[in-house]
């Protein structure tokens, strides 16, 4: 009896301790996994960070492109003017997609000798005070290689000075999605991430998709395709 008794105490202590291990395993596989995601979301915001940052760089670095070019051609003007053959001998010779140069009566000239009206742009604005810049223009209207296209452009301004006054800017265009599409390749964990470059607004200016055109705000388009919640949209 006492036997009996001893055995079943003995299986009791077994199945207790059986359940305190499975309890315990089950505690720790859940605090490695939360410990994984954990990792893995810094990984991803640490690899995100540095793309920003990349692309930061190139940013300043085109801008100070441009602004040197801005300050060559002002030393070398023999007039208030830039013509178009000047544009062309500076274009080929640079990294942009193509330069123009806006006057000070805010008409642009291009490298073919084409000319728009660009009184209405912010960075007319900002350049005719002396202030050198970035923005992004969609749906520019520009020549290439005798074609016309219609892209949004990262548009880099600098003022040109002649005898101590602006007589006008140097803009270095590039194609938004084209200038950018490498940069922003990324991938985790050997997966290709979609990555996108977007205005303030949450307008894409750019994308690794090979096809990016969205007519919505990004956070919007994510949200009604279920990829994100209406908190993470907002929050974006």
């Amino acid at each position: 009896m006492r036997a009996t008794k001893k055995t079943w105490h003995n299986v009791l202590y077994i199945c207790i301790l059986l359940a305190a291990i499975f309890l315990l395993f089950r505690w720790y596989a859940t605090a490695n996994s939360q410990r994984i995601e954990r990792q893995n979301l810094n990984y991803a915001m640490d690899s995100a960070r540095q793309t920003t940052l990349q692309i930061n760089s190139e940013l300043i670095n085109a801008q100070r492109r441009v602004h040197n070019y801005a300050y060559l051609l002002g030393r070398t003007l023999q007039g208030a003017d830039v013509s178009a053959q000047m544009l062309l001998e500076l274009e080929e010779n640079s990294d942009f997609d193509a330069l123009r140069f806006t006057d000070s009566e805010g008409l642009s000239l291009a490298s073919d000798g084409s000319t728009s009206d660009s009184r209405d742009r912010d960075y007319f604005a900002s350049g005719m005070r002396g202030e050198s810049g970035c923005t992004v223009v969609e749906n520019s209207m520009i020549v290439n290689k005798d074609m016309i296209v219609n892209k949004d452009m990262i548009v880099f301004y600098a003022p040109i000075w002649y005898e101590d006054e602006i007589c006008g800017l140097l803009l270095g265009l590039y194609y938004a999605e084209d200038y950018l599409k490498e940069m922003l390749a990324t991938s985790y964990f050997g997966e290709e991430a979609d990555v996108f470059l977007c205005t303030q607004q949450g307008a894409v200016i750019a994308s690794s998709e090979e096809t990016s055109v969205y007519e919505q705000p990004l956070p919007d388009v994510l949200r009604d395709r279920g990829v994100v919640d209406e908190r993470t949209a907002a929050d974006v």
